[in-house]
């Protein structure tokens, strides 16, 4: 009945570190009582869980080779410096999902109960950037979080002159991505059956059901990512460069292009090498849930645990 808290370091040599926080805020939620429906449509009995925060600090270790995004003869030059390493702040927040006790059958021929339950799974909303309140908020919606861009690469703009030679300035690539997974409208409540043996011991029985489906987070965001969801901006140490760099986003977002040979497979990895064993292993599922019955008596009330 307390806080999980995990956070621990982790290298993904070659590709990358890891330092990662995550909280369990809440634990399984287990509900008591009659099934159906009250006439505004309230459930009669329902459980709700959810509101678990993971916070991963991604520091990818292969440098990115120096190279021209852009280059337009006695205009302007456009490249990367080499040398650098990527981070990646991803901030990731498991919303709450529901459980409602649909209704019990008790006349099945062979003795057995029917029970349905109506399940959702939550979604789980990522953020690539900083999130200032990420492990203390406690009351505000996700839309409602502040949400900040993140260094993502420096990259040296050089505004070249008809004499030759030209002005160099170094300016910040910021990036932020907000999503949620499953996508908007990919969510829905579906009707879980189960046959329970008031004769046996429960423990003895198949009533534990899966509702949605599983999501992978480093999949997701290299989805996201390589479908233009990142958004990036250019911000200058002098304010009136700022609109002409901008101006150039097309162009400087192709840089993503150079970059996904980088962050795909750490992404990829994240998955397989640290967030599905660690996740499961403290209970945290994505984009899916486990609804287990309890118990069910036609002479009495029923349990289920979401």
């Amino acid at each position: 009945q307390s806080v999980v808290s995990a956070g621990i370091a982790v290298p993904l040599k070659p590709l990358a570190n890891v330092q990662l926080q995550a909280k369990v805020i809440e634990p399984p939620s287990i509900a008591v009582g009659p099934p159906g429906y009250y006439p505004d449509g309230t459930a009669k009995t329902r459980a709700h869980t959810g509101q678990i925060r993971i916070l991963l600090d991604t520091q990818i270790l292969t440098p990115v080779a120096g190279s021209d995004l852009l280059n337009i003869p006695l205009v302007v030059k456009i490249s990367l410096p080499s040398g650098q390493l990527i981070r990646l702040p991803i901030y990731a927040e498991v919303a709450s999902g529901d459980a409602e006790l649909d209704s019990i059958q008790c006349n099945a021929p062979d003795g057995k109960y029917d029970v349905k339950i109506a399940a959702a799974p939550g979604l789980a909303h990522i953020f690539l950037g900083k999130v200032p309140t990420a492990f203390t908020n406690r009351t505000s919606a996700w839309k409602d979080l502040p949400k900040e861009q993140f260094d993502l690469l420096n990259i040296q703009i050089t505004l070249l002159s008809i004499l030759g030679g030209g002005i160099p300035f170094n300016v910040k690539l910021l990036a932020k991505m907000d999503l949620s997974i499953p996508g908007s409208g990919t969510t829905t409540r579906q009707t879980l059956s189960y046959r329970f043996d008031p004769t046996i011991p429960a423990s003895q029985q198949d009533l534990t059901r899966t509702v949605g489906t599983e999501q992978n987070l480093g999949a997701a965001i290299a989805s996201a990512i390589g479908s233009g969801m990142l958004k990036i901006e250019l911000a200058t140490p002098i304010p009136i460069l700022d609109t002409i760099a901008n101006g150039l986003i097309t162009v400087i977002s192709g840089v993503l292009g150079a970059l996904n040979f980088i962050l795909l497979p750490v992404l990829a990895q994240l998955d397989s090498a640290l967030l599905a064993p660690l996740l499961k292993t403290l209970g945290i599922q994505i984009g899916y849930a486990d609804v287990q019955l309890l118990s069910a008596s036609c002479d009495g009330n029923a349990r289920l645990v979401y």
